[in-house]
Parts: structure tokens; sequence; C-alpha cells
């Protein structure tokens, strides 16, 4: 089998998100099953434009539109010849493969994202953003499309979509055996990256309300730096609330280092618009680390509400400073759902997603 992906940013692009860690570790394992793999993706400094690792065959052409028509030009021209199904993965933008794929085609969706518009792209009109769904219906809605959770799949059922599997994202096995630091403190983390639709200034909000009913709380803001402004504003929010000493940014970190802050805290918050899934609730579930967030879709698919964590109506910062307050201080709950969580990890590996991936693109070719 010979996939061509075509995806906006690979996972070793400075904005590289769950959505190009999901397609790689995929990818690798696909690989192992005697599949040809290639993704084509937009260029950034200083990357090589034709990269192999562990099989995959990466090419960068374009930023910005242009990776868009370079993907179109580069298919029509030669890669048509080499693969047998095209992969057309959606983030914010459209490839719209099935106008010019000769093959199979088969669509990738993570979440959907017209409520994304207004936090990432507010200079575009409404009507603009909502050009999503019509272009979900009269292009896409007839392929077999592969979506990464129940609530995406739901989404475009709705909007006539007819053959929908879902591989939900895994974590890496080994977070599974590793055990909680003994020097575990009063600490929540968000982890994602720092982008304006994850609403981390409602993280900063909720630790105000908290540090009002339990005063050694603090918050570790982690994960990739997308956009500077943001972070100058999330920083001045926090100066202007009294927190500056008490809100920690770790930028751009390791592996390593994200797993020993995860090891030392207490929770988890992620007060996203939406998600696709978010792969750092399972990584902080299987060290048994409770989420707390809002209930929307994605999260409302990582998260067993009262089981692996609480959910939240949207925007509501009060509810979710009471239902982190309730997990720092009722330890019997605490300690019950952070057995939960361990359990409920250990049902999302890699090795399960690509399995489904496989089956899905399998069972596809088959009908």
């Amino acid at each position: 089998m010979k996939l061509l992906i075509l995806k906006y940013m690979d996972r070793s692009h400075p904005h590289a998100g769950g959505a190009e860690y999901y397609i790689h570790e995929v990818s690798e394992r696909l690989v192992k099953y005697g599949y040809k793999i290639a993704i084509h993706s937009s260029e950034f400094p200083s990357c090589r434009r034709v990269e192999k690792t562990k099989g995959i065959v990466i090419i960068r052409r374009g930023r910005g539109l242009l990776t868009y028509l370079y993907a179109a030009i580069d298919y029509l021209s030669s890669l048509c010849r080499e693969f047998d199904v095209v992969i057309d993965e959606y983030t914010k933008m459209f490839f719209l493969a099935p106008l010019y794929s000769r093959g199979y085609t088969v669509f990738m969706v993570h979440q959907l994202a017209k409520e994304v518009f207004p936090y990432e792209a507010p200079y575009l009109p409404y009507r603009v953003a909502s050009l999503e769904d019509y272009i979900l219906k009269k292009v896409y809605s007839k392929i077999p499309t592969i979506a990464a959770s129940r609530s995406t799949a739901l989404e475009l059922k709705r909007l006539g979509f007819r053959q929908v599997y879902v591989a939900e994202p895994g974590i890496n096995k080994e977070l599974l055996y590793k055990k909680r630091s003994p020097y575990v403190s009063n600490v929540i983390v968000y982890l994602g990256r720092l982008v304006r639709y994850k609403r981390i200034e409602d993280a900063i909000k909720v630790l105000y309300i908290v540090r009002k009913r339990i005063s050694n709380v603090r918050l570790y803001v982690m994960g990739r730096l997308c956009d500077l402004k943001y972070l100058s504003f999330l920083k001045h929010l926090a100066r202007r609330l009294g927190l500056s000493s008490h809100v920690k940014f770790l930028l751009n970190v390791s592996e390593k280092e994200k797993v020993e802050v995860l090891r030392r805290a207490m929770l988890m918050i992620i007060p996203s618009v939406k998600e696709g899934w978010c792969i750092s609730v399972i990584e902080a579930n299987a060290l048994g680390i409770p989420v707390v967030a809002y209930d929307v879709p994605g999260l409302r698919d990582s998260i067993v509400n009262g089981v692996t964590g609480i959910t939240v109506p949207f925007a509501q910062v009060s509810l979710m400073a009471d239902a982190v307050t309730k997990l720092l201080t009722d330890t019997e709950v605490y300690e019950q759902m952070s057995i939960n969580c361990k359990e409920w990890a250990s049902n999302f590996t890699w090795d399960r997603t690509a399995e489904k991936f496989r089956k899905a693109i399998e069972d596809i070719l088959g009908s």
C-alpha cells in the first residue's frame, strides 16, 4: 500500500502540535506493516526540502497558501504515479484533493475549525469562516473519512458525511509505567501550544480565584510558543492579577522535561474552545493526573466527566475554579480519580491508533 499524506505541517515544524504527532506516530507503524508513506507539507526556516525519517519520506514545498498549490502541482506532475491513496488532512484550510486525485482519496479530520477562526483569524468575516461547512458538504461529504474523536465524527455526520471511521490518538506506552514524583505539590499544569483558541487566560483567571481559597497553588503553562503577542498578553494578565510569581511559563521543553514537570503536578487544566481529542489529557491520565476542562468537542471525548476529571460549561471560569478547588481539597475523590485515570489511559496507545487507522484504510479500499 502506498499512501501520500497531504498535511500543512509535519512533526518537525516549529508550530507542530498533536495532529502532527498523530500522523507521524501512525505512519511509523504503518511502515512496519509494509506501507510506503510520503508526507507532503510546508517549508519552515532551515528545513530540508526532502527528508527520510523512520521510513517516511517528507516533502516540504511552499509556505502559507502556496503549500496547498504545490501539493496539487506535485501530485499531478509526478506523485500520482507513485501512490495509490491520498490522505487529505484538514486543519484550518483545505487541500481539495478530491477535485484532482486520480486514485483513492481519504479525508482525515482532527477537529472542525469554525469555532477556532474567531480566535486565530479574527480578521476573517463570519461568512468566509462559514465556508467551512459549504466546502465540507460539497467537496468531502461523499469521501471516506477518518476522525480523531466521536465528537468530530458526529459533527461530520450532521453535515451529511456517510462513511466516517474513528481512530483516537494514543500516547507512548512508557508513560503508563512512570511513577509520580514523591515531591508532588499544588501545581496545576496547562500543556499544549500557546495559541489563542486554547484560552490559557482562563487558566490564569482560575488560579486567581483558587488562590483565595488555597494559597500555595501555582500554574505552569507548558508547551510550544506559537504566538509571541499572545504570550505577552498572558504575562500582562498575570502581572495585573498579582500572579507573576505564581505563573511559570515553560516553553518549547523537551519530552523528558515535560514528563518530569507532569510527575510533580496535581492537576491539568485545559480551557480550550475546542479540541480534536487532546493528547495532553491522556498523557496526564497515564501519570494518574485528573484533568479539568470545558465541556466542548474533543475534551468531552478524552475526559470521562466525574471519573477521570471534571468538565464544566464553556467559559464558566468560576465553575472551573470550583472543580479545581474540589480536586485539590477532597483527598478521597482525588485518589479514586487518579486510579481511574491510569486505567482509562491504558486504553490509548499509538499501536492501537495505528491498527484502527490501518483497518479503516483497508476497509475503505475493500468497499
